[in-house]
C-alpha cells in the first residue's frame, strides 16, 4: 500500500517537501487509525439518552391517558356510559340503546372533564325534550378508589343543569366492579340492571329483554304496582332494594358493594 501511494505521489506535480509531509500523514492514518473526534461523537450521540427518556415518559403518559379507570352511567331512557381515564377525562362514550345513540352522536364528549361531559349530555336530553317525558335521571359511578368524590362533583354538575326543571329528580349511587361487569354482560347499564332485578323479586316473569325499552322510572313504577298486587292478594312481597331517592341524595346499594 505504501509503495502504491509513493508511485501515485510521484506523478503529482507539487513540492517535494509538501508531497513528503502529505505522504507521511497518510501513512500515519493507515497504520494508526484514530477514533472520531470526541466532541463530534458527543454531538452526534448525546441525544440518545434524551430520546430514551422522552420515549419512556410518552409511553407512560399514553398508558395513563388511555387506560380506563372509572365508569359513569347516565340512565333516563337513553342509557349512556362514559369511560374515564386516571385523570378523570372522558376517553370513551357508549350507548346501550338507540335513544342513547341519538344523544351521543356528534356530541364533543371525548377528552372532556367528566362533569362537563355529563352536563353536555343533560343539556342534549333537555334539548330533545327527553326529560320532559320522564322525570328521573339515574347516575351511577364505578371506581375502586374515589367513587364518592366523583359522585359529589356530579351532584353539583347535574343540579346546575336541572335547576330550571323542578319536575326532574336525580339519584346518584356507586356500584361495584362486579355489578358493572355483570350489567355489561347483559348489555345494560348498572342502574337498569339493578332496577330490573328488583322488579324480578316481585315479578319473576320480568326479563332484561322485556324491560329493554322501559325507562328507569317506568321499571320502578312496575315494581311498585306488582308490590301492591302482592299486598292486595294477602301476600307479603320483599321490599325492593331501591329507596325513594330524591335529587341530590346519595343512593348506596350496600347489597351490591
Amino acid at each position: 500500500m505504501t509503495r502504491k501511494l509513493k508511485s501515485a505521489f510521484d506523478a503529482i506535480h507539487a513540492g517535494s517537501g509538501l508531497k513528503s509531509k502529505t505522504l507521511d500523514a497518510l501513512k500515519e492514518k493507515i497504520n494508526n487509525p484514530q477514533p472520531q473526534n470526541k466532541k463530534l461523537f458527543l454531538a452526534r450521540y448525546a441525544f440518545i439518552p434524551i430520546f430514551i427518556a422522552v420515549f419512556l415518559i410518552s409511553t407512560q403518559l399514553y398508558y395513563f391517558v388511555n387506560t380506563p379507570d372509572s365508569y359513569i352511567n347516565l340512565d333516563v331512557n337513553p342509557s349512556i356510559e362514559l369511560t374515564l381515564n386516571q385523570f378523570n377525562y372522558v376517553i370513551g362514550a357508549k350507548a346501550y340503546n338507540a335513544s342513547g345513540s341519538n344523544i351521543i352522536n356528534n356530541l364533543p364528549l371525548r377528552h372532556k372533564e367528566y362533569s362537563k361531559a355529563v352536563q353536555i349530555l343533560i343539556d342534549e336530553m333537555i334539548k330533545q325534550n327527553i326529560l320532559g317525558q320522564d322525570g328521573l335521571v339515574s347516575v351511577t359511578v364505578q371506581n375502586n378508589n374515589n367513587s364518592k368524590e366523583i359522585l359529589d362533583t356530579l351532584k353539583i354538575a347535574v343540579s346546575a343543569s336541572l335547576k330550571p326543571y323542578s319536575h326532574v329528580s336525580a339519584e346518584f349511587f356507586p356500584v361495584s366492579e362486579e355489578i358493572q361487569n355483570t350489567a355489561h354482560e347483559s348489555n345494560i347499564s348498572p342502574a337498569r340492571y339493578i332496577a330490573i332485578t328488583e322488579l324480578q323479586e316481585v315479578d319473576p316473569t320480568a326479563t332484561f329483554e322485556s324491560c329493554a325499552n322501559h325507562s328507569i322510572s317506568q321499571i320502578r313504577q312496575l315494581t311498585k304496582e306488582h308490590m301492591g298486587r302482592h299486598f292486595d292478594s294477602g301476600n307479603v312481597a320483599p321490599a325492593p332494594n331501591s329507596g325513594g331517592m330524591g335529587h341530590g341524595h346519595g343512593h348506596n346499594r350496600m347489597g351490591h358493594e
